[in-house]
């Protein structure tokens, strides 16, 4: 299966060369009334699905580094805040994972992934909330430090 999704990179990365930063060289625009009302942006998308690419076959780092890349071409693109956020997951960063998807959700129209996204949200909230807690057995028993204390406290002890 690594084998198609890093078949798919190549490709994604050769497509994205002929247009690194012409976002708009293809856009499928529909007219009605002299207004445009839906633009395609094919090199969002490239680097959007080249990103889930990356996160497949296991390199978080630049899987992050596509999704940021497809957000600064387009800031509205809720899929693109949802895989920066996987690949944050992936990396550990789990507040920033957090905030991305949900700014993702601010975005996505779609109540089926809306839902998916808000249980993603909810088990990075669970394992974040485990990274957070304190051990009680890597702490010092009081009876260690109190006399310490009650001297720091007395002015017994010599500073």
């Amino acid at each position: 299966m690594n084998k198609k999704y890093e078949e798919a990179l190549k490709l994604y990365h050769e497509a994205l060369q002929l247009t690194p930063d012409n976002h708009i060289l293809y856009i499928g625009a529909h007219l009605s009334a002299f207004r445009i009302v839906k633009f395609d942006c094919i090199c969002v998308v490239r680097y959007s699905n080249r990103s889930a690419c990356y996160l497949l076959i296991g390199n978080p780092q630049e899987a992050k580094n596509d999704a940021t890349k497809c957000l600064e071409l387009n800031p509205t693109f809720a899929k693109a805040y949802h895989r920066k956020g996987m690949a944050m997951k992936a990396l550990k960063e789990y507040d920033g994972a957090i905030e991305s998807i949900k700014v993702g959700l601010g975005y996505e129209t779609n109540p089926q992934i809306k839902e998916q996204w808000q249980k993603d949200i909810d088990q990075l909230l669970q394992i974040n909330a485990g990274n957070n807690q304190v051990s009680l057995s890597c702490l010092v028993p009081m009876a260690l430090v109190l006399p310490y204390v009650a001297d720091a406290i007395s002015c017994r002890s010599p500073c």
